[in-house]
């Protein structure tokens, strides 16, 4: 996810929205392909944050983001949420 591999190359690896403006945002966009076309980071296991929403959907409980697919996350006996992992649709 995201998330673990931002946090083990302990840097940013991912544009945001908000970065992609004018020359610059072209810019970083094509450095995008470029990262993920000599192994920078992979996206099988999904780019987003799944935090916008969460919803209850066939007996299963979704994080979701507009940019990526839902996550399948379960809530502990001690209130904290565990990611399952990415749905696969």
């Amino acid at each position: 996810s995201r998330l673990k591999q931002e946090k083990a190359a302990g840097q940013p690896l991912f544009i945001k929205l908000g970065d992609q403006m004018g020359w610059t945002g072209l810019a970083l966009t094509l450095m995008e392909g470029v990262k993920k076309m000599f192994g920078v980071y992979s996206d099988d296991e999904g780019t987003g944050t799944a935090n916008t929403a969460l919803a209850f959907h066939a007996r299963h409980l979704l994080a979701l983001n507009e940019g990526d697919l839902p996550y399948m996350v379960r809530v502990l006996c001690n209130g904290i949420l565990e990611t399952i992992g990415r749905m696969r649709i």
